[in-house]
């Protein structure tokens, strides 16, 4: 958000502790988005144009938009009025940490060498794709 708003982006983020509680309900998040992460998409792209649409910057967001002449469908599409256009595609990545009584252990999938591959994957989509 902060490379779209064109505000400082060599700051960086201050990380905090995150609670048991929020933890545990990302965690809830994560395995239904994991398994179908359309709704997700939708909502993230909604609330992704309400903070555009707050900071007036006019723009169109898409959530999951086939796009003309090839086979990208970005989870979401944001095309800013000036021409600007931003690709956006969330993964759902979990530490494989359980929720007592409600989701399982499982892998991590949050670890370096799985979100490497992730994005080098998706790079690879969009250059073909894009005949680069």
């Amino acid at each position: 958000m902060r490379i779209i708003l064109g505000l400082d982006q060599a700051r960086n983020a201050t990380l905090t502790p995150t609670d048991d509680q929020t933890a545990n309900e990302y965690r809830r998040l994560q395995s239904t988005a994991g398994k179908d992460d359309k709704r997700f998409n939708k909502a993230l792209a909604k609330a992704i144009n309400e903070i555009l649409d707050t900071a007036n910057i006019v723009c169109q967001v898409t959530p999951e938009k086939q796009l003309a002449g090839g086979n990208l469908k970005p989870d979401i599409f944001i095309e800013v009025k000036d021409g600007d256009v931003y690709c956006l595609e969330p993964t759902w990545r979990t530490t494989g940490a359980e929720v007592q009584g409600e989701l399982e252990k499982k892998q991590n999938t949050l670890s370096v060498g799985h979100i490497q591959k992730y994005l080098l994957d998706k790079v690879i989509d969009y250059v073909k794709d894009l005949g680069m």
